[in-house]
């Protein structure tokens, strides 16, 4: 019976993982027009904004900018890492080979020089054994084995020199790329410079004509209509997208174990009065120095991943069961909408986005669609 077990398994092992490959591309497919459907739907939001001034308008165009040029400079900052760790590994490679080749070079010395000596003493024996074929043949034998060692040393030699002119090469052209990696570098920190100067600028207008037409409170009021819009829409078009496979624990049992989403000081409670015009803050402010790493935490499908009016560079996580984490105000985002994340992934780097004037990481919780306290989910610290 094993046999025909097994034949059996085998013969549908193809279909399985046909049918797995079928879903994977659906997946992907449905994906990528959730990205295409989110795309249209910032545009419409932003299309549909009354309030929308020069001056505000400066300030997104001078923080989307600023976004675009830290994730430039994180990506060449990774290809120069690579590319010193790749010169390190030709550099060590080349020690080895100059060393490889030092010794080649000296058992050759050595052989050649033993072959002279035992030449000269060879030779004096020949002439006194003339008559002697079993002594003649032994020193041809000796002689013969000498040379192809000889010559195998010398081949060996060659191609340490070829490995090593090799490697040089390479080293040299590593180089090269590091210059001009250094250089790109450079060039996108100044980028990032004038735009910061940009955003300074654009937010102190921006802060100038809220105050003096005391429009801050119907900005806000604006802001959080438009991304209840926006996390209506998600919900609808993340309904049909399955979870990626994985051993992750049910969201709402990690209740009161969720960790910190980042190292960092509480700024606003949950449920705070956020303006004179009873607004409340729905997640959690946490300050945080620039640059601070910002984890998932849950694994979940990023539903979102892109600027948006108000909170800066924002991530939002969908988990299971109609729960969902929001991360906003980065200055840095490694992930993109539809990507599977796990539990205590770097998706984000803390920064002051969507016109914060300090640092710092808002995170909210929601479970279909209602704020929650993250007090209650987050572990004690």
């Amino acid at each position: 019976m094993r046999p025909l077990l097994s034949l059996i398994f085998l013969l549908f092992l193809p279909i399985g993982s046909a049918v797995a490959d079928s879903e994977r591309e659906e997946t992907e497919r449905k994906l990528e027009e959730v990205r295409e459907e989110i795309n249209d739907l910032m545009e419409d939001i932003e299309d549909a904004r009354e309030d929308k001034s020069d001056t505000e308008q400066a300030l997104f165009k001078a923080e989307q900018a600023l976004g675009n040029v830290r994730k430039k400079l994180a990506s060449l900052n990774g290809d120069i890492d690579a590319n010193k760790s790749r010169l390190n590994r030709l550099e060590t490679q080349q020690s080895d080979l100059q060393r490889e080749l030092a010794s080649q070079k000296q058992r050759l010395a050595n052989q050649i020089r033993a072959s002279y000596i035992s030449g000269q003493r060879e030779q004096l024996k020949l002439i006194l054994n003339q008559e002697d074929p079993a002594t003649l043949s032994r020193i041809a034998t000796y002689y013969d084995y000498l040379n192809r060692a000889r010559s195998e040393h010398i081949e060996e030699a060659r191609e340490t020199l070829h490995s090593l002119a090799q490697v040089e090469r390479e080293i040299e052209h590593e180089n090269q790329q590091l210059v001009k990696l250094v250089q790109q570098h450079d060039r996108e920190r100044e980028r990032l410079s004038k735009h910061r100067t940009s955003r300074e600028k654009a937010l102190v207008a921006v802060r100038s004509q809220l105050k003096q037409s005391g429009r801050t409170l119907s900005r806000l009021r604006g802001d959080e209509e438009r991304f209840e819009a926006l996390l209506k829409s998600l919900s609808n078009l993340l309904a049909d997208i399955p979870d990626a496979p994985s051993a992750q624990i049910p969201f709402k049992k990690l209740r009161g174990n969720l960790g910190w989403p980042t190292q960092g000081e509480l700024s606003h409670r949950y449920g705070e009065p956020r303006s004179p015009g009873g607004l409340k803050w729905q997640g959690v402010l946490l300050k945080a120095p620039a640059g601070n790493e910002v984890r998932s935490v849950s694994s979940g499908r990023v539903a979102f991943a892109d600027y948006f009016q108000g909170f800066g560079l924002i991530v939002i996580v969908d988990h299971d069961d109609g729960y969902i984490s929001l991360y906003g105000h980065n200055r840095l985002l490694y992930v993109s909408t539809g990507d599977w994340i796990e539990r205590g992934d770097v998706i984000a780097e803390v920064g002051d986005s969507g016109g914060l004037e300090r640092s710092a990481l808002y995170f909210e919780l929601r479970h279909r669609g209602q704020p929650i306290d993250p007090a209650g989910w987050l572990a004690k610290r």
